[in-house]
């Protein structure tokens, strides 16, 4: 399964990357810094950069990446088991 996360490079984001990366999914992680698309990169999911707070810019991404799910863990503190559990069972 494509799935499009959001927030891909915040504090909870990295290990939701690597738990959706590890159960096999094809992972695209959304950041807003351009820089940042490295620490995307390194966890081999594919970077692409657009700002979430731009409705337009956002549907553009969804169209061009095309993914069968999507999530987003940006703003959302730090990580813990349960967030990373309860985003992967919602891909389910």
């Amino acid at each position: 399964m494509k799935v499009l996360v959001a927030g891909a490079t915040s504090v909870p984001g990295i290990p939701v990357v690597k738990a959706l990366l590890d159960g096999g999914h094809e992972v695209v992680g959304l950041t807003r810094s351009p820089p940042k698309s490295d620490v995307i990169a390194a966890t081999g999911a594919t970077p692409v950069v657009g700002d979430v707070l731009d409705r337009h810019e956002i549907a553009a991404v969804v169209g061009t990446v095309a993914p069968d799910a999507r999530g987003s863990t940006a703003g959302r503190g730090p990580p813990t088991r349960s967030r990373v559990r309860s985003f992967r069972l919602r891909l389910r």
